[in-house]
C-alpha cells in the first residue's frame, strides 16, 4: 500500500476482510482514484501483524489512522515525519523503499525466480510476465511496464535468449 492508502484505510473493514478472505481490498486514499475490487493485497503474517498494531493504536470510535489526528497533514507531521529518522537509521531510505521491497517479494512468490534486480542471465519468460502482472495489479497501476520500476528490467539479450529457449 502507499503511505496515503495505509493512513486513510478503514482498518476495521480491513480486519474483517483479512479474517474472512485472507486478503484486503484497497479502496481508500488511492492514487488517481484507482480503487477497484481487482486491487487487493494478500494478508500474510507480517501484514496481519501490521494491521493488528495499527488497530491497537487508534481509539475504538475511529476507523483509520488519520482520524485520531484530525487531518492527514497533522498525521504526517506528528507520526510519519518522526518515523523517517528511524527508517534512515535502519538503512531504509524512505517509505517507498518498503513498498518496492514488498513488490519484489510479490514477484518472487508469484513466479518462483529472483527479481531482475537480484539476478542476471536466463529466466523463464512466462513466469516473469506472470510475476510482473501480479506486481502491477497489487501496486494498483494496471500497466505491466510499471512493474520494472519496482523489480528491475530484464536485459534485452536475456529476453531474446529466453524466447529462443522456450521455442
Amino acid at each position: 500500500m502507499r503511505l496515503r492508502e495505509a493512513a486513510l484505510a478503514n482498518l476495521k473493514r480491513l480486519q474483517l476482510e483479512s479474517a474472512e478472505f485472507g486478503r484486503v481490498w484497497i479502496l481508500d486514499g488511492t492514487k488517481g482514484g484507482r480503487k477497484s475490487r481487482e486491487r487487493f493485497v494478500v494478508v500474510g503474517t507480517p501484514q496481519q501483524e501490521a494491521l493488528d498494531y495499527a488497530l491497537a493504536t487508534i481509539p475504538n470510535q475511529h476507523n483509520c489512522l488519520v482520524d485520531a489526528y484530525g487531518s492527514y497533514r497533522r498525521f504526517i507531521n506528528q507520526v510519519i515525519n518522526p518515523m523517517r529518522t528511524s527508517l534512515k537509521g535502519s538503512g531504509i531510505r524512505c517509505f517507498k523503499d518498503l513498498r518496492a521491497q514488498r513488490m519484489i517479494d510479490v514477484y518472487e512468490e508469484r513466479c518462483g525466480q529472483p527479481a531482475p534486480l537480484k539476478q542476471a542471465g536466463n529466466f523463464k519468460r512466462n513466469r516473469d510476465l506472470q510475476g510482473r502482472w501480479e506486481v502491477s495489479r497489487e501496486a494498483g497501476h494496471g500497466r505491466i511496464a510499471v512493474a520494472a520500476s519496482y523489480i528491475g528490467k530484464r536485459a534485452r539479450k536475456d529476453q531474446e535468449a529466453s524466447r529462443r529457449e522456450s521455442e
